[in-house]
């Protein structure tokens, strides 16, 4: 009689349990993508984004690591994020097929927008199409179109 007790036991948890897992929505972990933290993200002062860039690290790890333009420009950005400033990817294509990817920003006392090279943690006007593009001393090309990536 003991063992029928048991058995039943074990079977009316196993319902509860099979029920209670059919019924509750599973559990989904994940990364909100940067649509969804944007709206908290803010366009930083011309100083603070000077003081941003004298403190960032991001040009000297990529030194280390041999980072493409891209991967610093897209690091840059999350270090931004994580300082709660909205700074953008921007995409130059310049002549004979190549190109170079940088940042930019809005600046929240100017309201001025402005190009950020961080390789160099230079900051300067944006450049038209058609004007030549300068890392450092080296004059990269004419740049030909220009994309930016919110």
């Amino acid at each position: 009689m003991v063992a029928k007790s048991t058995i039943a036991t074990v079977l009316l948890i196993l319902v509860a349990i099979w029920f209670i897992l059919r019924t509750v929505p599973p559990v989904v972990v994940y990364e909100p993508a940067r649509d969804v933290i944007v709206p908290t993200l803010r366009n930083p002062t011309s100083w603070e984004l000077r003081w941003f860039l004298l403190t960032d690290q991001t040009d000297r790890i990529g030194q280390t690591l041999g980072w493409r333009c891209i991967d610093y420009a897209i690091s840059l950005r999350e270090a931004a994020a994580r300082q709660g400033f909205d700074l953008d990817v921007v995409m130059l294509d310049l002549a004979d097929n190549r190109g170079h990817a940088l940042n930019g920003c809005w600046l929240a006392d100017t309201g001025q927008y402005v190009w950020i090279e961080v390789q160099l943690d230079e900051i300067f006007d944006p450049i038209p199409i058609g004007g030549s593009y300068r890392l450092g001393k080296t004059v990269i090309g004419p740049i030909t179109a220009v994309r930016i990536l919110d």
